[in-house]
């Protein structure tokens, strides 16, 4: 069952959200995480420079270890959200 990220997006419901996504993704354009911003405006957002469509350098979700910038940014929102 596939599911539409709209809808989804408003059943966050006051939850912390952190929407991210890759200027030059080919797969998912930016906009559309700008326009899920638009209708969740609580959300954080990081916009990443670059291409990658899973955010992850080199796409790698198996080594995130290999991306320190991808893994400060979560952590800093997670020390955010937990406060």
């Amino acid at each position: 069952m596939t599911k539409n990220p709209r809808e989804e997006i408003q059943k966050a419901a006051g939850r912390p959200v952190l929407l991210i996504a890759s200027k030059g993704d080919r797969k998912v354009p930016c906009e559309n995480t700008l326009y899920l911003r638009e209708l969740y405006p609580e959300a954080d957002l990081w916009i990443r420079e670059g291409s990658a469509h899973l955010v992850v350098s080199g796409n790698d979700l198996k080594n995130l270890r290999n991306d320190p910038e991808y893994l400060a940014k979560i952590e800093e929102w997670l020390e955010k959200i937990t406060r």
